[in-house]
């Protein structure tokens, strides 16, 4: 018993939600039934356009400041070591990114998320340890005063954590270490450690 015609019929709202711009394409109406009548649905498509979220470096138990007037007081953490002792910077250092995807048995491999991580100082040296997990998915490009890596949110965290930065021998001062990160959709953010490099008395050899 109901007698509603498709005139009648409310518009069909569509909204899809995507990571990136596209073009709407109409659909090709009038639409033909059965009973050899036409039909045009008042449709309307509403494509919403949700932005990529970028990545965030952390950097934990830190105090902000800036020693000199170019660096940006509240993106620079201060930290302190002497010539003699290397720090373990990668415990102190985390990325997060809210709408990155970790790859599944499903993933088709052009759609896999994936984070580029650029560890740089300007004097002294960065090493990554060698206790990583055998068998991790993770692209390194290691030089004496940079570190590049290339995989997933979880992994790169796991590399992260093992890096060490080792003072020039006999050099004191304050040294640079930028850390970079940039995600498959054009995310990108910086952070920037100023090391304090104290000066460490040498031992007196008496002859």
């Amino acid at each position: 018993g109901n007698n509603r015609s498709l005139a009648d019929s409310p518009a069909a709202v569509l909204e899809i939600n995507l990571t990136e711009p596209v073009e709407k394409s109409e659909p090709e109406l009038p639409i033909f039934l059965d009973n050899g009548t036409s039909y045009e649905p008042p449709t309307e498509a509403t494509i919403v356009c949700v932005p990529d979220i970028p990545p965030t470096i952390l950097i934990e138990g830190t105090e902000y400041g800036a020693l000199h007037d170019n660096f940006d007081s509240w993106e620079t953490a201060l930290l302190e070591t002497n010539e003699d002792e290397a720090l373990q910077i990668g415990k102190l250092v985390h990325i997060e990114d809210p709408d990155f995807v970790e790859p599944s048995a499903h993933t088709i491999p052009e759609e896999v998320d994936y984070l580029i991580v650029n560890v740089s100082a300007e004097v002294g040296a960065l090493v990554m340890g060698s206790r990583l997990p055998p068998g991790l998915p993770l692209r390194v490009l290691d030089t004496a005063h940079s570190l590049v890596l290339r995989g997933g949110l979880n992994d790169v965290n796991v590399a992260l954590e093992t890096i060490e930065y080792r003072p020039e021998q006999d050099w004191n001062g304050v040294d640079l270490i930028i850390v970079r990160v940039w995600d498959n959709h054009g995310g990108h953010h910086e952070r920037r450690m100023q090391v304090v490099v104290r000066a460490q008395p040498d031992p007196v050899n008496i002859i």
